[in-house]
């Protein structure tokens, strides 16, 4: 059985059923193991297996939402490759406030920072904090610093040079060499995260009219080919790519992705975001981030390792559904609706999607609900 990484999500919060009983705990899944349809419908990879639980939680009103909700990787990280086959780890989404405060509620201690750093004695955000209703909006108001400072306490880093340490700040627009373009781009060819040409309404840049930042992934179409959400629009990302010839370090520039809800003009949205930059030591209401590791990193809590995040053996999570569910993996393949849910509910990052995507194809939910809840009951804790 083949495997693709793509997300999933289960059915709304408490929607799965099994016999008399309802599923109260919120859980996400993340569809890995998808087989291609016998007939090859749209060339789809259709499917089945549901692998792992997903660093996302159920909000206030039922929304899947991205997490950090304890101390450890606030999000979720998808695993991409360069051009000559590097691998590394980026995350999903941008840091939430939630996961930023819950990392500050563990009084982190600001010394021993880089030398750029060494002044850098308070790690709060200087605007837009405490978090309030918005703790699953991007945080803000960080510098360069305390940014890094987040990701290496996970065991990662800031995203930079593919293949270790930081990029060139001359060098954001190749993607052989900076981690996060590469990400962006799929390598290149993609000019916005889901690709070309510009979507004025996908992402949330300055065209789309909201005016502020949105909460993370909430904008699900606004995702590259891999999964990452929001890199186009919403806040822009420090990444570990500075100038070395300022005076003073703490005037270096150092570049950004991406653009911010305010962006205007598409070349600022785009994944090479040209003349996007900020200094290292200033606080912007606009401009936060997220982690990348490498694969040679040591795990952090939370993550899973090379096979995956949960570090769930694919091969072995695949095996347990082909025995465990292979009558309701049969019939979804072939039940038409069930397998434009499955795929339906592969870009979905809401709980209203997935009831969307089901009532969309009313004829597969049966079928769907019925996988979901087999690969629940037999085969979770070997594919987490």
């Amino acid at each position: 059985m083949l495997v693709r990484r793509r997300i999933a999500q289960r059915p709304p919060c408490g929607a799965v059923s099994h016999g008399a009983d309802q599923v109260q705990r919120p859980l996400a899944v993340r569809a890995l193991g998808m087989r291609p349809h016998p007939q090859g419908l749209r060339g789809r990879w259709l499917g089945v297996a549901l692998v792992g639980a997903l660093a996302l939680s159920c909000g206030d009103e039922g929304s899947w939402v991205g997490a950090g909700g304890s101390p450890g990787p606030g999000p979720d990280e998808v695993l991409v490759q360069s051009g000559d086959g590097t691998a590394y780890y980026i995350d999903r989404f941008e840091v939430t406030r939630k996961a930023y405060a819950a990392w500050l509620a563990t009084n982190p201690y600001p010394g021993g920072q880089s030398a750029a750093c060494a002044e850098n004695d308070d790690l709060t955000p200087t605007c837009r904090w405490p978090p309030d209703d918005k703790e699953h909006h991007p945080v803000v108001c960080v510098d360069w610093c305390d940014a890094l400072a987040y990701c290496r306490a996970f065991g990662k880093r800031l995203c930079g040079k593919i293949g270790g340490g930081a990029n060139d700040y001359h060098d954001y627009r190749d993607p052989d060499l900076d981690q996060w373009y590469n990400a962006c781009s799929a390598g290149g060819p993609n000019e916005y995260p889901y690709g070309t040409p510009f979507e004025p309404h996908t992402c949330n840049g300055g065209l789309h009219g909201r005016g502020t930042t949105a909460p993370v992934g909430s904008l699900p179409e606004c995702r590259t080919d891999s999964g990452l959400l929001d890199m186009s629009g919403n806040i822009a990302e420090w990444k570990d790519a500075c100038e070395t010839d300022a005076t003073s370090v703490a005037f270096n520039y150092c570049r950004l992705g991406g653009g911010t809800f305010r962006s205007g003009e598409l070349r600022h949205l785009s994944c090479d975001s040209p003349g996007q930059d900020a200094f290292r030591t200033g606080h912007w209401d606009s401009i936060g981030f997220r982690c990348c590791r490498d694969t040679s990193d040591a795990n952090p809590a939370g993550t899973g390792g090379n096979s995956g995040v949960g570090g769930a053996s694919a091969d072995g999570c695949n095996d347990c559904l082909g025995s465990s569910c292979g009558t309701q993996d049969d019939a979804c393949l072939a039940n038409e609706d069930c397998i434009l849910i499955v795929d339906c509910v592969g870009r979905c990052f809401t709980s209203e999607c997935v009831a969307e995507c089901e009532g969309e194809h009313p004829a597969g939910v049966d079928d769907f609900r019925a996988l979901f809840a087999c690969f629940e009951d037999s085969c979770a804790a070997v594919c987490d």
